[in-house]
């Protein structure tokens, strides 16, 4: 048996190039074209069994090329299913008027498809059978007649296949024909049921019967189509549902004689229909009861869908955000950065996951993103698909965790500069107190020799001694004795502040203090430092509450960083500023510290709090200063803050919590402090 020729007629290649896969797969001979003047030449070469026609094409429309298919003497008779992407009823009632056998909707299944190439081809094969049999009915009357029921019965057979039956209603005599199908259909027996519109009316669900006689009246009345759906109900109980559609009929004078028309049972596609319905229902309930955020969008990024929690973290609605995209919600930087990670998916063509910055009312949220592209049927890419989960939280746990990590690591290495510093402290105090101790000694026996050397001198002033004259190595001796002095001081400087600093001493912040005095305070006690390094100096405060604290750990503190401030100067006439405000929204007191000085780069600035690290070697500094300052604003439960630029100073500002309830302390200026 030789095997069907099925002619596609598509302008879009990938459509008929799927069309042609699927016949091939029926096991039938496909050929393919999307210009209308290489139709009729395939014609002319092929015996063309069936024909799949697109309805919408740019250079002739499928209804023009049905139209002149089926009135073409040698054609006419090839069945043909009409392609479409539109569901509008209207327009394949025009076709099925045209003689269009059957339609597809695309996107295009393989099974539907060819069950309908396969009824349409039968149906054609049993009425080329019929038409063969009345042209030889004149020469075996009887044999016709057989023939003839046969093919009727093939007929029948074929609208029972497709649950297709027509009607024909007589207006003027209220008679109404019904094939068997219809009967099937309505559950009703041809010989128990009389065929009239009223009889009809009587099937049609109670709920429907209202509609089904407006749009048979609005039809007559306007000469309007008849197409639409409804229930009926069966003698059994059971509900159907149909679709009609049908044509008016006219007498001599152009009045409505009748209706003709189709019945065609399309419970089982409804059904399927409200079951594809709900399953997307339950898949958008489990979407919108999920704590991830959830999307879709196309491949330019415009959304197609979200669910409830992203609607309710950025405050819009589904209807709302289809065909926009993140550049219309989202700070540029924060759009493009995820439309990048989008991009990469449909490169990657499989799932990836990314680590996504999202601004919330609240500032910037961290989300991990799981991104998947979605593919059709072709195998090609059509949309993007993500799942989003708020990782915040997790990210401040895990960052509160290390630092947490970081401050028992520091304790522990705290706990072993102790011992170690604690034994080295004995060490280099027993021998460096002696040094100190004597110093006053040296000194008075100096004082009490230097005038007898001096006498000595007169008789022996020619005589030199290690190279030169007596009176330079006096001198010497005086200023090694100030050197050693000054060393051993330094020392015990070094060895003190070692101790402080690994000191695990509990600040007890019981006791009001108030920070203008402590301020104050150190100024004095710094005044000559103040006086040599600089002509403005500058004082303001306003008032501040009480805090609670230790007065003098926080003076400890002003006076290092005063010093620091003063010792970063290069001449008289730079600043130093200090300024006691009071931040009433996050209720802290703050001591601004600037000063015009030589300032730190950015890698300095990284360091400044790290234990022996100092810019001031010069001036004998021990770099402990800063870290026993920070130790103590931290157990005050406050924080240092740097700011500092290369030749243009440095800014320290220290923040303190203030006491609930507390009293303000006055507000004064001073300025230029001696």
């Amino acid at each position: 048996m030789a095997k069907p020729n099925i002619l596609i007629i598509d302008d879009e290649e990938q459509i008929a190039l799927l069309l042609e896969e699927f016949v091939l797969s029926y096991g039938m001979n496909a050929t393919s074209t999307s210009s209308p003047e290489t139709f009729y030449c395939i014609l002319e070469e092929k015996e063309i069994n069936l024909i799949l026609l697109d309805i919408y094409m740019p250079d002739m429309d499928g209804r023009t090329l049905l139209k002149d298919l089926k009135s073409h003497p040698l054609y006419k008779s090839i069945p043909v299913i009409m392609v479409t992407g539109s569901d509008d009823e209207k327009l394949l009632a025009t076709c099925f008027g045209l003689g269009a056998a059957d339609f597809i909707t695309k996107p295009v299944r393989s099974m539907v498809l060819q069950s309908r190439i396969n009824t349409a081809l039968k149906t054609q094969k049993y009425i080329k059978e019929l038409a063969d049999l009345n042209a030889n009915l004149e020469k075996i009357v009887d044999e016709k007649t057989r023939d003839l029921q046969k093919s009727h019965q093939s007929l029948l057979k074929a609208q029972q296949i497709a649950h297709l039956g027509n009607w024909d209603w007589n207006i003027i005599t209220g008679e109404l024909l019904w094939t068997e199908e219809i009967y099937r259909i309505f559950g009703q027996k041809p010989a128990e049921f009389g065929a009239t519109y009223e009889a009809f009316l009587s099937c049609v669900h109670p709920d429907d019967r209202e509609f089904v006689q407006n749009s048979v009246s609005e039809a007559l009345s306007a000469n309007r189509e008849y197409n639409i759906e409804h229930r009926i109900i069966r003698p059994d109980g059971t509900e159907r549902i149909v679709h009609e559609i049908a044509e008016i009929y006219f007498d001599e004078e152009k009045k409505p004689a009748g209706m003709v028309g189709i019945v065609h049972d399309i419970t089982e596609r409804k059904n399927a229909e409200k079951a594809q319905k709900e399953s997307e229902e339950r898949l958008q309930s489990i979407l919108d009861n999920t704590t991830s955020v959830i999307y879709l969008k196309d491949l330019q990024g415009k959304y197609l869908l979200i669910n409830r929690r992203y609607e309710v973290l950025f405050h819009i609605k589904k209807d709302q955000i289809v065909g926009k995209t993140d550049y219309d919600f989202f700070p540029k930087e924060a759009a493009e950065k995820l439309q990048t990670n989008d991009r990469e998916v449909l490169k990657a063509a499989s799932p990836l996951e990314f680590e996504e910055l999202v601004p919330h009312d609240d500032g910037m949220h961290t989300y991990i993103s799981i991104k998947f592209p979605l593919f059709d049927s072709n195998n090609l890419p059509y949309g993007i698909c993500g799942v989003s989960t708020d990782i915040t939280e997790r990210k401040l746990m895990e960052k509160r965790q290390r630092r947490h990590q970081e401050e028992l690591a520091q304790a522990e290495k705290m706990i072993s500069l102790g011992t170690l510093v604690a034994t080295v402290a004995h060490e280099i105090n027993n021998p460096n107190n002696n040094i100190i101790l004597n110093m006053p000694t040296i000194r008075r026996i100096w004082k009490n020799t230097k005038p007898l050397i001096k006498k000595g001198m007169k008789a022996e002033e020619k005589k030199d001694i290690a190279h030169q004259s007596m009176e330079n190595n006096i001198n010497d001796f005086e200023k090694l004795l100030s050197l050693v002095e000054k060393g051993a001081e330094r020392i015990a400087k070094i060895v003190s502040d070692l101790k402080n600093y690994v000191r695990a001493d509990v600040v007890t912040r019981e006791t009001n203090v108030d920070l203008k005095k402590v301020v104050r305070a150190s100024i004095k006690h710094v005044d000559s430092q103040i006086q040599e390094k600089t002509c403005r100096f500058s004082f303001n405060f306003s008032p501040i509450p009480l805090i609670k604290g230790n007065p003098q750990k926080l003076g400890q503190v002003m006076d290092n960083l005063i010093i620091n401030a003063c010792q970063a100067l290069t001449n008289p006439e730079q600043a130093v500023e200090i300024r006691v405000e009071h931040d009433k929204k996050k209720s802290l007191a703050l001591v601004t510290i600037r000063d015009e000085g030589r300032g730190m780069d950015e890698k300095n600035l990284a360091r400044i709090r790290e234990p022996f690290f100092t810019t001031k070697h010069t001036d004998g500094g021990t770099g402990l200063g800063v870290s026993i300052s920070h130790g103590i604003i931290q157990e005050h439960g406050g924080f240092l803050q740097y700011e500092s630029e290369p030749g243009k100073g440095t800014t320290v500002v220290v923040s303190l919590p203030v006491s609930p309830m507390s009293k303000f302390s006055e507000n004064r200026t001073l300025s230029n402090l001696s």
